[in-house]
């Protein structure tokens, strides 16, 4: 689907970047966009408003008339690869039980250049689809070695005029970004091919184990007996830290 949020952000990008040929993971419904209220899906949204040279869409059935038929959970036909400037996901992977080969078959249909969004859930929306994904998860998979340079990363409440965050990279700030909310959250990604080096030639670890690995297990850190004290601290650590206030970790931008 096709909110406000994501029609901002892709109106954005497209200031910069033709869409020319795009892709969209599943038919993409529009919800309450501008001049466009009338259309239910995103087909003419692309072509007119983004100035798309043509719009495909891929789905694992042919009940919304998708022009490209295939289960993501399997491997993408190398016909597709490098065939599109845009690939949109907006809701799709995180209902694919083989995220990883899933995720790697958007990647591949991608040309050096161009663009891969997705718009997915991040917190409180269990049960939505299979996976809730963390920002630290896109971190890893979009980085150079795998030809992806994220370029943009936004997190957002539900809801068409919500509070847009620019959530900062765990790798560069050396700390798990966490967030503990009442209401869902939503990231918008913006991940541009760069090469095109294999992907998942190796696969990502977190990136706050690399190190633990690499300390001496003959340094025994000392235990601290739990308190009252402790435990009110930890309890406030905890809800600072975890905030959407967090500027260490969340950037207000509009």
């Amino acid at each position: 689907m096709i909110d406000r949020n994501a029609y901002k952000f892709l109106k954005e990008l497209n200031t910069k970047h033709s869409f020319g040929d795009v892709l969209t993971l599943g038919r993409q419904e529009l919800n309450d966009i501008p001049d466009y209220v009338d259309d239910k899906y995103a087909d003419d949204l692309f072509l007119k408003s983004f100035k798309a040279k043509s719009i495909n869409s891929l789905d694992v059935s042919s009940f919304e008339n998708a022009t490209i038929i295939h289960d993501l959970n399997k491997s993408i036909s190398q016909k597709l690869h490098e065939n599109f400037d845009l690939v949109y996901d907006g809701g799709t992977l995180e209902h694919v039980f083989n995220f990883p080969f899933a995720v790697k078959n958007a990647m591949s249909m991608v040309r050096v250049g161009g663009y891969l969004v997705i718009h997915t859930i991040t917190n409180n929306y269990c049960g939505h689809g299979f996976y809730q994904f963390s920002p630290e998860l896109f971190y890893s998979i979009f980085i150079k070695e795998n030809g992806f340079l994220i370029e943009r990363m936004i997190i957002h409440s539900v809801g068409p005029y919500s509070k847009w965050y620019a959530v900062l990279n765990p790798i560069e700030i050396k700390e798990r970004v966490e967030l503990i909310t009442s209401v869902p959250m939503m990231l918008l990604i913006s991940a541009k091919r760069i090469n095109l080096s294999p992907i998942f030639y190796s696969f990502p670890f977190q990136n706050d184990f690399k190190p633990r690995w690499n300390i001496d297990e003959s340094i025994k850190e000392e235990v601290e007996k739990p308190s009252l004290f402790k435990s009110i601290k930890t309890g406030w650590n905890l809800f600072r830290n975890n905030s959407i206030r967090n500027r260490k970790f969340f950037k207000v931008i509009s």
